[in-house]
């Protein structure tokens, strides 16, 4: 498929920048006023020597990283140091079917005795234990596999990089940071922003709303509960030096995302449902009965016995991105492949099954939506709220806008999927 040389379009571009971090405006190759920039240099180095002008808080980034083939829309329980599933674990995949857990570090990845699970894939070696059951086991080292276990596919010295890398980028909320103790005498309310340790005692209720929350520490009680409102979007709670979660979940799951940023460790108990990330420091689950739904990631994670994990869809809705070219002059192209990670709640209008994780999209991205393919019997275009046609195909609602999918049945050409917001 060949496309027509166009000017970059602006809103195209901008879009890719706010939501990809693309430059486009760092163009070197030809710079025809340095006066004009230097003027813009001193300017933006008055206003920061200026001590009336508050320092905009700095941007936290960290990565999620998959072995090759596997993203956070596919994997229930990952790690990127060392893996640990207690004895009698039970992991889930959304479809029903077992889950999936990997491992990109260099401690043990370990299944203890009568674990079932999905595909374990692992860059250190895996030790499955007697009875234990897994659909396959695929390590860049070796694996052992206990008596009586049952494992679907072995696979030693298998090759699992390229590795899958998510970039997660937290914008910090400014203002001071405020305490909040939290008592079961009535709920408190708190608006997305900065706050400093957050206390939430036991039987007390904590509702919280779309955006993003930076907190200092935070602590759920037992039998406390986390009450989300979900209306304008996703939850998400990040949290910079200690975490532990003994509480309850009430709302929609899928968006919220509890974050610990630092280097501890952060302990579940209670039950859980959402999104728990702890990418530089330990996850510890230890949760009770049979109805915590999520996604976790770690860098060293151990799951205790008897726990039943069910993958629930996650926020992340990207599961790989790549960019041929990030230094965009008008006029340019640049050629961006996308792998989505499965979105909850998304249908296929077509067929009616559910949205198909890993979809892997190459965008041309220059004056008009770009065309996408997936090598498939199906075409794929990348959409945007500022496209002409999407009033008519792609109507702006709760689960539309930002970038969308619209899906094109070749032979046919019957219209299909809705991607939601991103």
């Amino acid at each position: 498929m060949s496309h027509r040389q166009k000017p970059l379009n602006k809103r195209m571009l901008v879009a890719f920048v706010v939501a990809f971090g693309i430059s486009a405006f760092a163009c070197t190759h030809d710079v025809t006023s340095s006066s004009s920039t230097g003027s813009e240099s001193s300017a933006v180095k008055a206003a920061a020597a200026d001590p009336s002008t508050p320092p905009a808080p700095s941007d936290i980034t960290f990565n999620l990283v998959y072995p090759t083939g596997y993203n956070i829309g596919q994997v229930a329980v990952a790690a990127s140091g060392s893996l640990s599933l207690g004895s009698n674990d039970v992991i889930w995949g959304a479809d029903g079917n077992p889950g999936a857990v990997t491992s990109t570090g260099t401690g043990a990845t370990s299944l203890s005795p009568s674990v079932q699970a999905g595909d374990v894939v692992s860059v250190p070696d895996i030790s499955i234990s007697p009875k234990g059951t897994a659909t396959s086991a695929r390590s860049a080292g070796k694996v052992s596999v206990g008596s009586n276990a049952k494992v679907g596919t072995v696979q030693e010295q298998a090759v699992l990089a390229p590795m899958v890398q998510r970039t997660v980028t937290v914008h910090p909320p400014a203002g001071p940071s405020t305490d909040v103790d939290v008592s079961k005498k009535a709920p408190v309310t708190l608006a997305a922003g900065r706050y400093g340790n957050v206390t939430v005692g036991p039987d007390a209720t904590l509702k919280l709303s779309a955006g993003t929350y930076l907190l200092d520490s935070f602590s759920v009680g037992p039998k406390s509960v986390i009450d989300l409102d979900t209306t304008d979007g996703t939850v998400n709670v990040y949290v910079n030096q200690s975490a532990d979660w003994k509480g309850a979940l009430t709302g929609d799951a899928s968006r919220f995302v509890f974050g610990y940023l630092g280097n501890d460790t952060v302990h579940l108990t209670g039950t859980f449902r959402g999104t728990a990330l702890a990418p530089n420091g330990g996850l510890k689950i230890e949760l009770e009965g049979a109805s915590n739904e999520g996604t976790f990631y770690g860098k060293d994670v151990t799951v205790g016995p008897g726990i039943t994990i069910k993958k629930l869809g996650t926020p992340f809705l990207i599961g790989e991105l790549k960019v041929s070219n990030t230094d965009l002059c008008v006029g340019e192209q640049t050629e961006v492949s996308l792998a989505t990670t499965g979105a909850p709640g998304t249908t296929d209008a077509h067929h009616g099954d559910a949205w198909r994780p890993s979809i892997r999209a190459v965008c041309q991205c220059a004056g008009q939506s770009p065309a996408v393919r997936n090598g498939g019997n199906r075409r794929w275009e990348c959409g945007l709220r500022s496209d002409p046609r999407h009033g008519a195909r792609m109507p702006d609602g709760a689960t539309h806008g930002g970038l969308a999918f619209l899906g094109r049945q070749r032979s046919s050409e019957r219209r299909g999927v809705h991607g939601p917001r991103l």
